[in-house]
């Protein structure tokens, strides 16, 4: 199964918490959003400090790219262009995981990013991001681990939202 049809089938809404570059813990926030009949993803995304401060917000489109392969076209306040990054399944290190990559790990003349979606066999999904500087090394940089939880009286798995 692909990953579009996974997040297809999937939970609409996923929380959880992660660890990012500066060793703070935060409140991660997934939204899944099918587009045109399940043919792409929306994937909204925030992670929050215990006092409620962003710390990091994306809007990524999850869509097949020109070249046939999937790709990821993630936009975020970090980043000031949309930097596509294309599926790399070499670079999983298991079949439940999908990495998405900028550019070469190894090139420290450009910036490089690669961002991860894996599925645990717990039933949780986890949002990763590595990235490197020109000029500096590549490394894992952010994560965060997410799960869904039923909502009664609908057929989809979702997170109750809190106010």
């Amino acid at each position: 199964m692909d990953l579009i049809d996974r997040l297809w089938r999937g939970a609409r809404v996923l929380q959880g918490e992660g660890v990012n570059h500066e060793a703070e813990r935060f409140r991660a926030e997934l939204h899944v959003e099918p587009l045109v009949d399940g043919r792409a993803m929306m994937l909204r995304y925030r992670a929050t400090l215990e006092d409620g401060s962003l710390v990091h917000a994306e809007c990524t489109l999850l869509g097949v790219g020109p070249t046939g392969a999937l790709c990821l076209w993630p936009v975020m306040a970090e980043l000031p262009v949309v930097m596509p990054h294309e599926h790399r399944p070499a670079l999983a290190l298991t079949p439940e995981a999908f990495v998405f990559s900028s550019g070469d790990r190894d090139d420290q003349t450009a910036f490089r990013e690669e961002i991860t979606i894996a599925f645990g066999p717990d039933r949780t999904l986890t949002y990763a991001h590595a990235w490197g500087l020109p000029g500096e090394a590549f490394g894992p940089r952010s994560s965060a681990c997410l799960r869904a939880s039923h909502v009664a009286g609908d057929s989809r798995w979702h997170v109750r939202l809190e106010s």
